[in-house]
């Protein structure tokens, strides 16, 4: 068996796909398998993906009988996993050559660890660097949540815990919207994430200088409330479960609706949006989940 699994979650990601499937066969440490879930593209990312296998027996090739969404595809791409450790890698990011070996090396190192991150640095499609994250190593546990990246997803985590939380948060949220920070959060608020800045993950944000790439959404109002109610009903039953103390799950339960609005939607968004539905009620609503499936 191998130590690490590496899911590729990708929806017509030919522009880009080559580079992160070489980005990942050419890491440091080798001990590891890909599987790469194809959500049914429409483009070339078979024919890459196709030739990825062809050359390295690491790498395997699923595709999906027809889109499924993207939290299902990462959650399928999770499930097909049977290592120790597991790591999701986008079609459009790239990891340094030796970011499996330094996370893998951090979580041998620390049995209490559940997730392993590094410097996560933000580009644009131009290459042009948007801005550097370091995990908040000298913050309090609940400033350290409203510090949290999502980027950490793309961390190395232990398998089993990692499986138990997403089937979890897919049971009951069930929503591409906010729910890789519901799936970090009780990692956090446990203390259960290592860091190390000998590594980096370099993560492709959406836009170049002619504008944003991302599809523009307008969410449902009453989607946006429910997501919120969700999101807070869990990370409640998350703070009364799992913070060791009274005063910390006091500050968390203090902190969090500021998280929320912060990581979902505030309710500023919330009351904007519902003056542009009385004043103006085109364009139709549209679900905050299409942003993420022209790429998952």
């Amino acid at each position: 068996m191998t130590r690490v699994t590496i899911a590729v979650p990708v929806f017509n990601g030919g522009p880009h796909l080559t580079q992160a499937l070489e980005a990942i066969r050419a890491q440091s440490f080798g001990d590891f398998d890909v599987v790469i879930f194809d959500n049914a593209s429409t483009d070339e990312t078979a024919a890459i993906a196709g030739a990825m296998v062809a050359r390295d027996p690491r790498f395997r090739y699923f595709r999906q009988p027809e889109n499924k969404g993207a939290l299902a595809n990462f959650v399928d791409a999770l499930n097909a996993a049977r290592s120790p450790y597991f790591a999701w890698h986008a079609c459009d990011d790239v990891w340094d050559a030796n970011y499996l070996e330094v996370l893998v090396g951090v979580l041998d190192a620390n049995a209490q660890a559940d997730l392993a991150v590094g410097i996560i640095q933000s580009t644009d499609l131009d290459g042009r660097l948007l801005r550097t994250a370091r995990f908040p190593v000298n913050l309090s546990v609940p400033l350290r949540v409203l510090r949290a990246h999502p980027s950490w997803i793309y961390g190395l985590f232990r398998r089993e815990p990692l499986t138990e939380r997403v089937a979890q948060v897919w049971s009951e949220y069930r929503h591409p919207w906010a729910w890789d920070h519901l799936t970090l959060f009780p990692l956090v608020i446990r203390e259960r994430i290592a860091s190390t800045e000998a590594t980096t993950f370099h993560q492709v944000i959406r836009r170049s200088k002619l504008g944003r790439t991302r599809q523009r959404v307008r969410p449902d109002l009453q989607l946006m409330a429910t997501l919120r109610q969700r999101f807070a009903g869990i990370a409640r039953r998350d703070i009364d479960a799992l913070a060791g103390s009274p005063l910390l799950r006091s500050a968390l339960r203090l902190i969090l609706p500021v998280y929320i609005g912060k990581r979902v939607y505030r309710w500023r968004r919330m009351l904007y949006r519902q003056i542009a539905g009385v004043f103006s009620p085109e364009p139709k609503s549209v679900d905050e989940q299409k942003g993420f499936e022209a790429y998952y």
